[in-house]
């Protein structure tokens, strides 16, 4: 069950699970566990969009990460007082903006 699989190795075996092989066999197949054998068709699964583009699950996840960093990025800079209509300072309140971000401000 150590074994480690690459992600075409994952992709094939998702393949096979989804043209109709029962989830027991590939398990018993791979020795491998069927919660991992879930996790891979969840990360593998395509996900619908109005438009004809369709994304992995996986893909859609790594999008959903970089956009929250990105908020919180924008939260920052508008807590700085740094939009783009603001002069610009030569110095930048840290209190106020680790304040706003919520956060201790040595990391």
């Amino acid at each position: 069950m150590n074994k480690k699989f690459t992600g075409e190795e994952k992709k094939n075996i998702v393949t096979q699970y989804t043209n109709g092989q029962s989830a027991a066999l590939l398990c018993i197949q791979h020795d491998i566990p069927r919660s991992t054998l879930y996790l891979w068709i969840k990360q593998h699964k395509k996900i619908k969009s109005s438009t004809p583009t369709t994304i992995s699950y996986q893909e859609y996840s790594t999008l959903k990460k970089h956009v929250d960093m990105l908020e919180e990025r924008l939260q920052v800079i508008k807590a700085a007082g740094c939009g783009t209509g603001a002069p610009l300072k030569k110095t930048t309140n840290i209190r106020k903006v680790t304040r706003t971000i919520q956060r201790p401000r040595s990391l």
